[in-house]
């Protein structure tokens, strides 16, 4: 059996949201659009869904709105704040230099269109807000920040960031990709000034193809996709509601076993760095209070590639950066962090669920430990 340490990429999908998934496939698979009696009961089990989900953030069930995932609700959340701008270049967007391709994308799109896209630099250490500040004027409209970086484990301001958002630019909105933090970080928006919080089915052992998106009342909706004017005409077409009621199974089942599932995947986490950190010429990437699901380190004189499809070739899967976005020209993250090149090159990040187990991170020392003496004469690895 192959160790999975992936989890950062995409996660094995629960028992739990599996049997729902397959119960409302067999037993509500009527159209929540349908007005007979089975049609009314699957649209009814709809808004239950909707509502769980909204409880687990502390918001409004009518300011959820599913959709077919992270990346799906990020280019939503952006769009729309930016749909409402007559003169894109009279408009500043700020975001963060770390940000997810979902994200990033969409703004180079919007700089194509005219507006002006502000990127706020992040270092080892995280956020400056006083930065933030610095660059918040009276024509921003929209600031983005990542909940959780998905290649460190990083932990952003979040809460800190929307407070002083609102404070300098009260019209501006505020969009978070929640999609590593929601169900692992442990959190509520009541009270918050977030505008818009993103998710993703299977990063928290949901099904593919489902999230969601979180949008304040402060958001002007105007839709996405058109046709039947589902999720109150913003995102138009048959839901999924066998995914949408898997995912909310996933997500319950995530929030009830939050601390404790932290607690274990970071006992993984530590246990795997304790046995690397013996190793000269490992360096850590992600920092010690960071998400306890990932854990990004830097092998100095071994290149990414060499080591990531080593420990394929044992049957252990790790990534060396986002999944999503291929690494041919390496990870614009670490870039960004101002991280030496060689640094940069070698990095390898390891994530972690609860499927994993102490036997998987032996193996997986085991595993680092042979391939290093297989490289040590043509690389100079040494032992501290």
């Amino acid at each position: 059996m192959p160790i999975y340490l992936d989890n950062a990429a995409t996660t094995k999908i629960s028992q739990v949201a599996l049997d729902e998934y397959n119960r409302i496939s067999l037993e509500e698979y009527a159209n929540p659009s349908s007005i007979h009696t089975i049609g009314l009961d699957a649209k009814a089990l709809l808004e239950e869904c909707r509502t769980d989900i909204a409880s687990i953030l502390g918001v409004r069930a009518t300011n959820i709105y599913f959709t077919p995932g992270g990346t799906y609700s990020d280019n939503i959340a952006i769009f729309t704040a930016c749909n409402k701008v007559k003169d894109p270049h009279s408009a500043r967007i700020i975001t963060t230099t770390v940000e997810h391709h979902a994200c990033l994308y969409c703004f180079k799109e919007l700089e194509k269109r005219g507006f002006e896209v502000v990127y706020l630099p992040v270092t080892v250490d995280g956020i400056d807000l006083a930065k933030l500040e610095e660059l918040l004027t009276p024509n921003t409209i929209l600031v983005n920040m990542m909940h959780v970086n998905n290649e460190t484990g990083h932990v952003f301001p979040i809460f800190e960031a929307a407070d002083l958002v609102h404070d300098k630019c009260p019209d501006a909105l505020f969009h978070v990709d929640g999609v590593q933090g929601f169900c692992k970080e442990d959190f509520t928006l009541i009270g918050s000034h977030i505008d818009s919080y993103a998710a993703s089915s299977h990063k928290f052992h949901g099904p593919k193809g489902c999230g969601f998106l979180y949008m304040s009342n402060r958001y002007k909706i105007t839709p996405f996709t058109f046709g039947g004017g589902q999720e109150r005409n913003l995102l138009s077409g048959t839901e999924d509601l066998a995914g949408i009621g898997a995912m909310t199974a996933a997500a319950k089942d995530a929030k009830e076993s939050l601390q404790a599932n932290r607690e274990y995947v970071a006992k993984l986490r530590d246990m795997l760095w304790e046995g690397l950190s013996t190793i000269e010429g490992v360096h850590r990437i992600s920092s010690v209070d960071g998400s306890p699901y990932i854990l990004s380190v830097a092998f100095k004189t071994i290149p990414a590639e060499i080591m990531l499809n080593a420990l394929n070739a044992r049957g252990i899967c790790v990534s060396a950066g986002a999944a999503c976005a291929g690494n041919s020209k390496g990870s614009h993250v670490i870039a960004a962090m101002g991280l030496p090149r060689e640094v940069a090159a070698g990095t390898i990040r390891f994530s972690f669920s609860t499927t994993n187990t102490e036997d998987d991170i032996m193996c997986t020392l085991k595993a680092v430990n042979d391939i290093i003496s297989t490289v040590f004469t043509r690389f100079n690895f040494k032992r501290r």
